[in-house]
């Protein structure tokens, strides 16, 4: 079953690897009577961390639940205090993943097992790790080392089957998915000369991956050149991050990712 599922994580192909949403015993309705001020950022983490061990993480989650968790993380983002998240110092160090809309392994899952995903980011050479990890005691492991840049607002051209499947969504156009999600027109004709786009934006590259079997690197690929991807970070404080990442630029193929500060 695990050379199944390696297998299946190495080529991108199998079904264990393909988003789905699955109901849930429990669902959590948003309610957006929540207090002003500081309290109020604490309560919609209070509630998106009710939404991460309902979902497992996102990975079981009904259209009701995701709707919420979206709402959620837009009233978080409208907090956001930072201009420039993607220069702030806080945005270094490692986050784990509490809840995405992202598919497989992104979502912490390598083909059967289910595990955790965290991501562990380096300012000053401008690398990162994302890295999955299988309990108990870290048995399966698998990391992709990346670097990034600021973006310039170039968007990445990407084929339709690539994005759908990244999304779980048909494609009606390059860069468009038949979905009713906000896209704005200030990311839809992309003017870099006039937008910083690198103060929320980096355009990130993968450079390998490598899976370990109880601490033994069994399975090493590196990355087709020109694999890329773009994350917009939407909200930044000292132990939350919120990260659209995509795989073109244009808000239709983006996936959210809730993250916190890693505890030791």
């Amino acid at each position: 079953v695990f050379c199944v599922g390696l297998l299946a994580f190495s080529t991108g192909e199998s079904a264990f690897l393909r988003h789905a949403r699955r109901p849930t015993q429990k669902t959590i309705v948003y309610d957006s009577s929540i207090s002003t001020g500081e309290p109020q950022t604490t309560s919609i983490k209070e509630r998106l961390e009710e939404f991460v061990a309902s979902t497992n993480r996102g990975r079981s989650v009904t259209d009701q639940d995701g709707e919420s968790v979206e709402q959620l993380l837009k009233k978080l983002d409208s907090f956001n205090e930072y201009k420039e998240p993607t220069r702030s110092p806080l945005t270094a160090g490692s986050w784990t993943v509490g809840y995405t809309t992202a598919p497989a392994p992104s979502n912490g899952q390598l083909g059967p097992f289910m595990g955790i995903a965290q991501q562990e980011i380096n300012l000053d050479d401008k690398t990162y790790k994302n890295i999955l990890i299988v309990p108990p005691n870290d048995w399966l492991k698998a990391s992709l080392n990346a670097v990034w840049e600021e973006w310039d607002g170039e968007l990445i051209q990407d084929d339709a089957a690539s994005i759908a499947k990244w999304t779980g969504k048909e494609v009606t156009k390059q860069g468009s998915t038949n979905d009713d999600s906000d896209g704005n027109e200030e990311t839809q004709s992309r003017n870099p000369t006039k937008v910083d786009y690198g103060a929320t934006c980096w355009r990130v590259t993968f450079e390998k991956l490598t899976i370990s079997l109880f601490g033994t690197p069994i399975f090493t690929k590196q990355f087709d050149k020109g694999t890329e991807r773009i994350w917009r970070t939407t909200y930044l404080d000292n132990d939350t991050r919120i990260v659209r990442a995509g795989r073109t630029g244009m808000p239709d193929d983006e996936m959210s990712f809730y993250m916190t500060r890693t505890k030791n």
